[in-house]
């Protein structure tokens, strides 16, 4: 799934640059050191995803995002060829389920179908992001939580939408 694809209308952040810095001289005990902090906020768009559930059932899904505020931390530690340049951007996050299709047929499963609890992104750009005014990609893994409120009245689907999802690291 491609999340905030920039071949289309990505997201972008609403952001309050450069909210808090610490730095080091290059003299002190330990080398130079210098971090930037910045909060911002973000509204990803839904998303939809096909995929083959448990390796043969085509299952298209809508997916919205809904997020906390985003941290975003830049900085250098050290100095001259031993200089290494840090980026990460870190937030809480749901996953909420709609507009679900099994083989092309509509499959109700709620309107309080996602992720059980908010579970944590953390996203690393090393030296490729450049800074909050510039960007840059960013990459990391997650782990999804277990599924909740998924289903209907007669009909409980936490345990297939949790089965469903990736195993951490894949």
């Amino acid at each position: 799934m491609v999340i905030n694809d920039p071949s289309r209308s990505p997201a972008l952040i609403g952001l309050m640059a450069v909210k808090h810095t610490a730095n080091r001289s290059p003299r002190a005990k330990g080398g130079c050191y210098i971090r930037i902090d910045s909060l911002g906020n973000l509204k990803l768009p839904d998303v939809e995803s096909t995929f083959l559930t448990f390796g043969f059932q085509p299952v298209t899904a809508k997916v919205k995002f809904e997020n906390g505020p985003i941290a975003i931390s830049t900085g250098d530690i050290g100095s001259g060829v031993e200089r290494m340049t840090y980026s990460w951007v870190s937030f809480r996050q749901f996953l909420r389920l709609y507009d679900v299709k099994i083989n092309g047929t509509p499959l109700d499963v709620g309107s309080n179908c996602r992720t059980a609890t908010p579970f944590k992104v953390v996203l690393n750009g090393g030296a490729k992001y450049v800074n909050v005014f510039l960007g840059g990609p960013l990459e990391g893994e997650i782990e999804i939580p277990p599924f909740s409120g998924c289903g209907t009245a007669c009909e409980d689907l936490d345990l297939l939408f949790t089965a469903s999802s990736p195993a951490p690291g894949t």
